[in-house]
C-alpha cells in the first residue's frame, strides 16, 4: 500500500500557493520555493499539457451506497446516520479541490471524539491529470482545514491502512500525518529511525499525528506501525515532506545516555528539532538531582523513596527562554521507558522517553506556554505491561492571572464546590506562610477557596482553579501552614485511586517525653465512602465531611477509603 502524500502536496498548492511541478509519470515533486505568491506552475509531457488551471471546483456528489467492500473495512460507515454527521462547509471545500466524484454527503458519518468526517466517495482520482479507472474509496475531512486528512481507495484500506502527510497544518507549524485503518485498531505509532516514537489513539478506525516541522529534514522515513484485529503487528512506511517549508518550530527534545555512562545525558530532538540543552545528574545528600540546562531552582528526589513511589518520581520546571522540562527518576531495574502525554498535545497524542541506567530521564519542549503545562506519565515495565500512572503539573508563566473560573470536573466531582461560600471558607488574611494570593505558579483562586476539615490545631481549605487545585493547611492562631498544589488533569482526583493530601508530624507532650503526632488531611471525590484508620488489629472509623478526610494519630498504620467505582485504596501513615 502507498502513502498518499502526492495528492495532498496539490491541495496544499491550490490553498497555500506552493509551487509544483508535475512529472512525466504523474508524481508530484515539490520544489521547495517559498509560498509567497498564489500562482500554481505545471510542467509536463504534450498528453498533460490539457490540465486546466488549479481552481476551486464544484464538488460532484452523488446518492448511491457505499460498496458493500468499503463499508467492511471501514465500520463506522455502517452504523445510523445521527445529527453532526453533515460535513462542514471546510470539509466540502476540500473535497471540491481534491476532484473527487462523486461524493455521497448523506453517507458520511463524524469519527467520534474529532472534528473529522468520513465522507465515501465513487471515486477518489489519479495521478495528476491522467486518465484512470474509477476507484472507490473513503476521504478523511477536518472542520477547518481545507486539505483532505486521508484519501483512500477501498483496496488500501482494506489491505490495513492508508497515511496522508499534510506539511504545515495547523498554524503552519506542525506536519500532520493522518492514517485510516481497517477493523477495530485502538492504538498506532509513529516510529523514527533514532527509536523515538509518538503514540496516538484510534478513533473509528483514524488515528492523526501532528509533528514538528522541520526545514530540509535528513530522515524523512518513519514507519507506521499498529495492531489488526487478528493480532499481528502491521508496518507501513511514511515518507516526510523533503522540500524546506518556512513554518514556525514546535521543537522537542528527549535525554538519552552518552557513552554508555549512567550520569551523562544529552538533550536528542525528537522527530526533527528540539532544544540543545546540558543535562547534569548530581548527588546531594541522599537526593539525585538532574538538572537541565543551567536555570536553578530544579527539583530533586530522593532515589530510597522511589520503592514507596512506585519506583517513579517526575516533576516540571520552567527554564530561561520560555523552555519547558519535564524530568526525574525512575527504578530501572523494573521499568524500561515512561510514556508521556501532556495536555495541549493534540489528538491524545504520546511520547515514549527512554530510561537511562541511571534511572533519570527528561524532556524539553521549547515555546510560550504562557499557561503552563500538565503531563500524564505511565510508567513501562520490563515485561512490556503499563505500570503506574503519574500526574505532574506546571502552572502559569510567572504574572499570570488568577483563575476567573473553576475547572469543570473539579465541580462536577467535589460536592464542596459546589455549595455557596460562607465566612468561613475565607483564607486567614495575616498568614505570611501561606501568602497564595501572591503565588504566581499556580492559577488557584483564593477567592473560591472552600473549608474542608480541621483536626488537632490546624485547619484546611481546598483552593481550586481553573488548571491547578491546592491544599491550603494553617495552624491555630495563623502560626505556620503549607501549601501542595497539583493538575487539575490528574486522575486520580477524579476516580479517588491517588487523591491529594497532606502529611504533617509534630512533637507533643512535655519536654524530654515528647512522642511523635501525625495529622493526615486527604481530599476525596463526590462518591467515596467508609473511610477508616487500621492500627495493628484495631480500626477506627473516619468520617468524610465535606470532600475531606482529616487524622490525627500517634501510630503507624493505614488509612483507606472506597473510591467511587466500588475498590478500595489505603495509604500508610508512618
Amino acid at each position: 500500500m502507498r502513502v498518499l502524500v502526492a495528492v495532498v502536496a496539490a491541495i496544499a498548492a491550490a490553498v497555500a500557493g506552493v509551487a509544483i511541478a508535475h512529472s512525466r509519470d504523474g508524481s508530484t515533486n515539490p520544489e521547495g520555493r517559498p509560498h509567497h505568491s498564489s500562482a500554481v506552475s505545471h510542467r509536463g509531457s504534450a498528453r498533460d499539457a490539457a490540465c486546466p488551471p488549479v481552481t476551486t471546483p464544484k464538488l460532484r456528489t452523488t446518492t448511491a451506497p457505499a460498496p458493500a467492500a468499503l463499508v467492511d473495512a471501514v465500520p463506522l460507515l455502517a452504523r445510523p446516520r445521527r445529527a453532526g454527521d453533515a460535513p462542514p462547509a471546510a470539509g466540502r471545500t476540500a473535497l471540491a479541490l481534491l476532484r473527487v466524484r462523486g461524493a455521497n454527503l448523506r453517507a458520511a458519518r463524524r469519527i467520534a471524539g474529532r472534528d473529522a468526517w468520513v465522507v465515501p466517495v465513487r471515486d477518489v482520482g489519479g495521478d495528476g491529470c491522467r486518465r484512470h479507472r474509477a476507484r472507490s474509496g473513503a476521504v478523511v475531512v477536518g472542520a477547518s482545514a481545507l486539505y483532505p486528512l486521508v484519501v483512500a481507495n477501498t483496496r488500501q484500506i482494506a489491505l490495513g491502512g492508508a497515511a496522508l502527510v499534510q506539511p504545515c497544518a495547523g498554524d503552519g507549524e506542525l506536519i500532520h500525518v493522518g492514517a485510516l485503518f481497517a477493523g477495530h485498531v485502538s492504538e498506532a505509532s509513529l516510529l523514527a529511525p533514532d527509536g523515538s516514537s509518538v503514540q496516538a489513539t484510534v478513533s473509528d478506525g483514524y488515528a492523526e499525528f501532528l509533528l514538528p516541522q522541520r526545514d530540509a529534514p535528513a530522515h524523512r522515513t518513519r514507519v507506521l506501525q499498529w495492531t489488526d484485529d487478528g493480532g499481528a503487528t502491521r508496518r507501513q512506511q511514511v515518507l516526510l515532506p523533503g522540500v524546506a517549508v518556512h513554518c514556525a518550530p514546535a521543537p522537542m527534545s528527549v535525554a538519552r545516555a552518552v557513552g554508555g555512562s549512567p550520569s551523562a545525558l544529552r538533550l536528542v530532538p525528537l522527530l526533527g528539532d528540539g532544544p540543545r540543552l546540558p543535562v547534569r545528574l548530581t548527588a546531594r545528600d541522599q537526593q539525585t538531582c538532574v538538572r537541565v540546562g543551567s536555570t536553578p531552582g530544579q527539583p530533586c528526589a530522593d532515589r530510597g523513596a522511589l520503592s514507596n513511589q512506585d519506583g517513579l518520581a517526575g516533576w516540571g520546571a520552567r527554564l530561561q527562554g520560555g523552555t519547558l522540562v519535564l524530568a526525574g527518576l525512575a527504578d530501572p531495574s523494573t521499568i524500561s521507558a515512561i510514556r508521556v502525554r501532556r495536555v495541549g498535545w493534540p489528538s491524545g497524542m504520546r511520547v515514549t522517553l527512554p530510561v537511562s541506567s541511571s534511572g533519570a530521564f527528561a524532556l524539553a519542549e521549547r515555546g510560550t506556554f504562557v499557561h503552563g503545562a500538565a503531563w500524564q506519565l505511565r510508567t513501562i515495565l520490563h515485561s512490556g505491561r503499563p505500570g503506574v500512572l503519574r500526574s505532574v503539573g506546571l502552572g502559569p508563566s510567572l504574572g499570570g492571572a488568577k483563575a476567573s473560573r473553576i475547572a469543570e470536573q473539579l465541580v462536577a466531582h467535589y460536592a464542596v464546590l459546589r455549595r455557596p461560600r460562607t465566612p468561613a471558607d475565607e483564607l486567614p488574611a495575616g498568614n505570611r506562610a501561606i501568602r497564595l494570593g501572591a503565588t504566581t505558579q499556580f492559577d488557584a483562586n483564593p477567592a473560591y477557596a472552600r473549608r474542608v476539615g480541621r483536626g488537632g490545631h490546624a485547619r484546611f481549605w481546598l483552593v481550586p482553579g481553573q488548571r491547578s487545585v491546592c491544599v491550603v493547611e494553617v495552624g491555630d492562631g495563623n502560626r505556620g501552614g503549607g501549601i501542595g498544589c497539583g493538575s487539575t488533569d490528574w486522575p486520580g482526583l477524579y476516580d479517588g485511586h491517588k487523591p491529594m493530601g497532606s502529611t504533617t508530624y509534630a512533637a507533643v507532650g512535655p519536654r524530654g517525653h515528647a512522642r511523635r503526632r501525625s495529622l493526615v488531611f486527604v481530599l476525596l471525590p463526590d462518591g467515596s465512602s467508609d473511610a477508616r484508620f487500621v492500627h495493628g488489629r484495631s480500626v477506627r472509623r473516619l468520617g468524610i465531611h465535606a470532600n475531606g478526610v482529616v487524622l490525627l494519630t500517634r501510630h503507624g498504620g493505614r488509612i483507606s477509603w472506597g473510591a467511587p467505582d466500588g475498590s478500595r485504596h489505603s495509604l500508610r501513615v508512618p
